[in-house]
């Protein structure tokens, strides 16, 4: 066989350019190459829906229930008027926790709820514990989990002190009350 000696030009590499090892050529190429792809698609995977852990800040009997639109006999006032939450009887210092996760918004004392707190959860949701005994566990701008205890039973609010050492629990998402039975969660 008839060996055709073949010229192979050098080229000086740029600085963007490697130069090529001895083992290395350049060879020339006559139209396009199609070079498969092997990189696996990117898929996302599904995130799951944020799921808020809800407890009910305490148990006991419910001694007086939410009533938006429908008045109720206030024994303590001798009065009809609505009622913006629950209320949970239980001894006076039986503990009292947070609903959910959330951020502490206010510890303070007033005729009508006694000492409370309000948290700040997700979604628009607002929590408040009231007629709480005075010595209270958290304070403006703690973070607190579904479950940690925040406070004890007391009997602190003057406009029901009939109830005895009792909760009284009521929420509002975005703004607006909301019966604190359809937010936490139901019995099994």
């Amino acid at each position: 066989p008839v060996v055709v000696p073949q010229t192979i030009e050098k080229t000086t590499p740029t600085e963007t350019e490697p130069a090529l090892t001895p083992n290395e050529q350049e060879v020339p190429v006559s139209g396009e190459i199609s070079v498969p792809d092997t990189t696996p698609p990117v898929t996302e995977t599904p995130t799951a829906p944020v799921v808020e852990r809800i407890v009910a800040p305490l148990l006991g009997d419910t001694v007086s229930v939410f009533s938006a639109d429908k008045l109720m006999y206030d024994a303590t006032l001798d009065d009809w008027r609505t009622h913006d939450g629950i209320d949970i009887s239980a001894e006076a210092g039986t503990q009292v926790v947070s609903a959910a996760s959330g951020t502490v918004i206010a510890v303070g004392e007033d005729d009508r709820l006694g000492v409370n707190i309000r948290i700040e959860h997700a979604n628009g949701y607002v929590t408040t514990y009231a007629s709480l005994h005075p010595e209270t566990f958290v304070a403006v701008g703690d973070t607190v989990n579904a479950g940690d205890v925040i406070g004890t039973v007391g009997n602190t609010s003057l406009q029901e002190a009939a109830l005895g050492a009792h909760l009284h629990f009521s929420v509002t998402k975005n703004g607006e009350l909301i019966d604190p039975t359809a937010y936490l969660p139901k019995e099994s």
